[in-house]
């Protein structure tokens, strides 16, 4: 059995190793190589497939030019390949977003690429490769970005500062694309760059609204007012409790649960989601047939009144897409919608 590895061969920070456990003894027969991968800032390794040092030393110097030169070698012949990368980004981005169509989150992933396509048109480089990606391309790309304002709405926009947390998700998903085009073997490599955590570059909500402030968005959805000069009729004041409904229904479903707003526009009586069970007055917050993400959705009891308007309900809770306009009055409406406190 091997007992030492300081003679074996290295090139860069390429290495070969025997994987041994805490006794000494071999976990593999045949050798490994091991790197340190900066982007996932951790060790990484791959069989060599034998136990020869010298045919191992021929493995780790095709990886070290496929990872380092982009240079691809015949396993056979050990001559270098002619193939170039030139998987255009474009197409990866396309065949990524064909793939995901049948995901929940493919609307959030049709927009993140899309700040990278503008960015592509931007800078005029449509017909980049995804073997030139790097760190100063994405470096390059947060610099940009952050002087990109969003724009929201089409018939009155209104524009705001991005976010970095914006940006860096944009980030993430290109390198998921990459990746993905990887895993197809349409590029040479996968994502070499570095993608910042969401702790890095997003802060936590600490706000929270109190007692007062949740009782004033029931009352503007309840017993809605006119502005001050203004009187409104009876049926003014229907129409508006009306049009406030849905909104009324958001923060019902927010209080009563503390779920995150998309998956408050998510819930739904309908028998075929498997969401409310009434006579154990448990709502399952992730629909039948969703798969569980990060972002967990638990099942949890709700509280006894809330039931009742559960059960009087059909199909979705909130009928709406967005409750953004109808709140757009509430006073502190913006800065409360972030997962309100009881």
């Amino acid at each position: 059995m091997p007992t030492e590895d300081h003679q074996l061969y290295s090139r860069g920070k390429y290495r070969l190793e025997w994987d041994r456990r805490k006794d000494g003894t071999l976990r593999s027969p045949f050798l490994q190589i091991i790197w340190y991968d900066d982007a996932a800032g951790r060790n990484r390794s791959k069989t060599t497939g034998t136990a020869e040092i010298s045919a191992a030393e021929d493995e780790l110097d095709r990886l070290w030019l496929l990872l380092e030169r982009g240079q691809s070698i015949c396993p056979n012949c050990g001559r270098p390949m002619n193939q170039a990368g030139n998987h255009l980004l474009t197409t990866a981005i396309a065949d990524y977003l064909l793939a995901r169509e049948k995901r929940s989150s493919i609307a959030s992933l049709r927009a993140r690429l899309a700040h990278i396509l503008d960015f592509l048109d931007h800078t005029h480089r449509s017909a980049i490769t995804c073997e030139q990606i790097s760190d100063e391309f994405v470096d390059e790309f947060r610099l940009w970005s952050s002087t990109d304002p969003v724009i929201e709405g089409t018939v009155n926009p209104k524009m705001r500062e991005r976010a970095p947390g914006t940006t860096e998700a944009s980030v993430r998903t290109l390198a998921a694309a990459i990746n993905f085009a990887y895993d197809r073997k349409d590029t040479l490599f996968p994502a070499r760059f570095a993608v910042l955590a969401p702790r890095d570059v997003s802060r936590t909500p600490t706000y929270r609204s109190s007692i007062e402030e949740l009782a004033d968005m029931f009352r503007y959805c309840i017993a809605p007012k006119p502005p001050e000069g203004e009187t409104w009729s009876d049926k003014m004041i229907a129409r508006q409790r009306q049009y406030r409904e849905n909104l009324l229904c958001f923060l019902q479903v927010s209080v009563a649960t503390w779920c995150r707003p998309d998956a408050a526009h998510d819930v739904s009586t309908a028998p075929e989601r498997d969401q409310w069970i009434s006579n154990a007055r448990v709502l399952q917050l992730n629909p039948r047939g969703r798969r569980q993400t990060k972002k967990y959705r638990p099942a949890l009891p709700v509280p006894y009144r809330f039931a009742h308007i559960l059960d009087a309900t059909k199909g979705f809770f909130v009928t709406v897409k967005s409750v953004r306009k109808a709140a757009s009055f509430c006073a502190g409406w913006k800065r409360a919608s972030r997962r309100p406190m009881p």
